[in-house]
């Protein structure tokens, strides 16, 4: 469950629809799963974001503004 939420959330900023408060809330969901799952994978699944977060802060925040700052991230129905 958290993986597909977190999964929603990172797709709506990539598609410029992010809002501030969903990057607070994927750190939430994050640090839930890493903290509350029984399972490794469960536990291993938000790595790639928190430690993206980590290393690349104001490139991930942008997105939640609605702005890709390598211009990379397509939106959705558009090809290319």
């Amino acid at each position: 469950v958290g993986s597909e939420r977190l999964v929603r959330i990172l797709e709506e900023a990539r598609a410029g629809r992010g809002k501030k408060s969903d990057a607070a809330l994927v750190e939430e969901v994050s640090e839930a799963m890493m903290q509350g799952s029984i399972c490794g994978l469960g536990q291993a699944a938000p790595l790639p974001i928190t430690l993206a977060l980590r290393h690349f802060k104001d490139e991930v925040m942008a997105h939640f503004d609605g702005v890709c700052p390598a211009g990379v991230c397509r939106k959705p129905g558009r090809s290319g």
